[in-house]
């Protein structure tokens, strides 16, 4: 059986969404509650941003008072792929601007998934569970990616 390679045979389908004019306590309370940390923002079935657990500390607590909508805090112009993007591709820009999160959209730039490093993990971890399946697949290329080793 061969490795998932594209964005879209891994992509978490039908994520949530926000609107722009939604409260950021709103926003706030509702993440919590679906536990996700990434909320694409919508206006006229078009993406315009997204609000990331990191956006709602910046802005300071959600649980204050406050006026604060997402559209204040969202991160504009967001990381969006084609859901025919190759994963290993997706996943070192991902690594490279640090960022946790890529939002998958179609040919018509609806937004139809949304790719996350919860994603990158459950992916990895089910290649590790399968174990190698041919040579090319014996050893992680971390050669590949020398400007990501720590050590």
């Amino acid at each position: 059986m061969a490795y998932k390679s594209l964005i879209g045979e891994s992509m978490t389908k039908h994520p949530y969404i926000a609107n722009r004019k939604m409260t950021v306590k709103e926003a706030g309370l509702f993440m919590e509650g679906c536990r996700i940390r990434h909320l694409p923002v919508i206006e006229n079935s078009k993406i315009v941003g997204i609000v990331s657990d990191r956006d709602l500390q910046k802005a300071g607590s959600f649980r204050g008072p406050g006026e604060l909508l997402v559209e204040d805090v969202m991160t504009r112009q967001p990381y969006c792929v084609k859901k025919g993007a190759n994963i290993a591709g997706v996943v070192r820009a991902m690594a490279h601007e640090r960022i946790g999160s890529a939002i998958v959209l179609d040919e018509q730039d609806q937004i139809i998934g949304i790719f996350t490093t919860t994603d990158g993990m459950l992916l990895l971890s089910e290649i590790l569970e399968k174990g190698p399946q041919s040579q090319e697949h014996r050893e992680l290329p971390w050669e590949s990616f020398p400007e990501y080793m720590s050590w």
